[in-house]
């Protein structure tokens, strides 16, 4: 297998998912999992959780494929989302 590198500083991704309800599913975000609004475009909102980036766009129907998973230090941090 080849030696792994980091990648250049700056380097990254962001994940998009379409839905048909951008303005409460990017409140749950900031709100539940406490990410914060890194871009607003015409139709799609970016946000960020420490350096994972994921956006939304409107669309006609919800996109129901693919997880988005955010790691915490604790299993009390993640049970304290459900409540």
């Amino acid at each position: 297998m080849p030696e792994t590198t980091d990648p250049p500083e700056g380097t990254g991704g962001i994940v998009f998912f379409r839905t048909a309800d951008r303005d409460s599913v990017v409140d749950w975000y900031r709100e539940v999992v406490g990410a914060e609004t890194w871009l607003e475009q015409p139709g799609c909102t970016i946000l960020a959780f420490e350096n994972f980036r994921f956006g939304f766009c409107d669309a006609e129907e919800t996109e129901t494929e693919g997880i988005l998973t955010f790691v915490y230090d604790t299993t009390e941090e993640v049970d304290e989302l459900h409540h």
